[in-house]
């Protein structure tokens, strides 16, 4: 595995190897104060040859359907990696992280976008936004070190925010799974900074309870052979994306990233300009 693609997790592996728990105040730590950001998180599209090849490669053909839309909610964006592609997707894009360096640096980096609004929250809370407002809910690689609570939160506020026939996209943790062998795996660091009290099943049930319907779930590993992370795609009922459940045990997700980085290499603009 790549060094650059380990170094991402290695703070918040650190900060939360004794209680397995990676909470909103560890992540407000980590994310606000901690990390230097040096390469502005594209470091972590290393394993798919860069953040073009995995948004055009891995991303977007599991979003195409529902994009684009009038008004966008990425959450927890970061330094805006994922950003740099929704601005161009709605008519008004909101973009709300836990970490005030985070918001700062977007601010920064899409000054000239007059299509942004930004905030920072508590890491919980959407409760700066109107309801029955958002055709399309984005979050990718950020929420993976969410707690089942702040999951739970979050889609209960987008039961009442989401359109009639909006959709939200979550990555989030499956690490759960293996509760069992925590403390092996965060001692191997093979937990990649993963929220143990969170499944795949949990947040499906999180979906359920609060009214809205889950039209699928990918399960898939990341960085290795377990299955730690999960694609959680729901809507409301009545929804014009509404269908019955459909579940995907994707373990051949890190090839898909291995073929892309070997695309790069003869079509990224990295390779042009490296020659």
């Amino acid at each position: 595995m790549a060094k650059v693609y380990l170094k991402k997790y290695s703070l918040l592996h650190a900060m939360t190897k004794k209680s397995h728990m990676a909470d909103v105040k560890t992540n407000q730590e980590l994310w606000g104060k901690q990390y230097d950001w040096k390469s502005g998180g594209d470091e972590w599209s290393a394993l798919w040859g860069g953040p073009d090849m995995q948004w055009y490669g891995t991303i977007l053909p599991r979003i195409q359907q529902f994009i684009p839309s009038d008004t966008i909610l990425e959450i927890a964006p970061g330094f805006g990696r994922w950003t740099n592609y929704l601005r161009r997707l709605a008519d008004r894009l909101i973009v709300v992280d836990l970490a005030d360096k985070c918001i700062d640096h977007c601010r920064k980096r899409f000054e000239s976008d007059t299509n942004i609004e930004y905030f920072v929250n508590d890491g919980s809370s959407l409760d700066m936004l109107e309801d029955n407002t958002f055709g399309f809910v984005f979050s990718y690689d950020s929420l993976v070190h969410a707690e089942l609570d702040v999951m739970h939160a979050y889609i209960k506020q987008l039961s009442v925010m989401l359109s009639l026939n909006g959709v939200a996209f979550l990555h989030h943790s499956n690490i759960g799974e293996y509760e069992a062998t925590a403390n092996d795996l965060v001692i191997a660091g093979k937990d990649h900074g993963r929220a143990f009290s969170v499944t795949a099943g949990a947040v499906r049930n999180c979906v359920e309870e609060v009214g809205l319907t889950c039209v699928s779930q990918e399960i898939l590993n990341w960085g290795g052979e377990l299955m730690t992370d999960c694609i959680t795609v729901c809507t409301k009922k009545g929804s014009v994306f509404e269908r019955p459940f459909k579940t995907w045990v994707n373990k051949r997700f890190m090839l898909e990233a291995q073929q892309l980085k070997e695309l790069s290499g003869l079509y990224g603009m990295d390779s042009f300009r490296k020659s």
